[in-house]
């Protein structure tokens, strides 16, 4: 009960961290744009944008590789890669698009959603 429990807390945890990031990615340009913040604060700190790609991608390694040996499907890894590396190029060439980073960042958020369901109908099936 306790392992379940972890496991299906460390993909609410990556579920959580991506749709911030897509948060964080989607607010910072608007709240720039009404003047609530100026380049002095959070609004281009790619320290802790890379943090939290980095943060989001030693979650949903260690959970989706487990859970991966037990329901086989390379869905909810896929869609992790794909995400990631759309987060990656985002936030080290600073020139693309935000919807890239908040793109990636659903798609890492959806891999953990898949993975709960895959994790959840594999342990009712054994």
């Amino acid at each position: 009960m306790i392992n379940k429990l972890r496991k299906i807390s460390l993909d609410y945890l990556g579920v959580s961290t991506s749709v911030f990031c897509a948060f964080h990615c989607a607010a910072i340009p608007v709240l720039f744009s009404v003047g609530l913040i100026n380049t002095a604060h959070l609004s281009h700190n790619h320290t802790f944008d890379i943090t939290v790609v980095l943060l989001g991608m030693f979650i949903a390694g260690f959970s989706l590789f487990k859970d991966f040996k037990m329901h086989k499907s390379i869905l909810p890894l896929c869609l992790a890669s794909i995400g990631f590396l759309l987060l990656g190029v985002a936030v080290l060439s600073h020139h693309l698009p935000v919807v890239v980073n908040i793109i990636g960042g659903l798609l890492v958020a959806s891999a953990h959603l898949w993975n709960i369901k895959l994790h959840t109908s594999a342990k009712s099936i054994a």
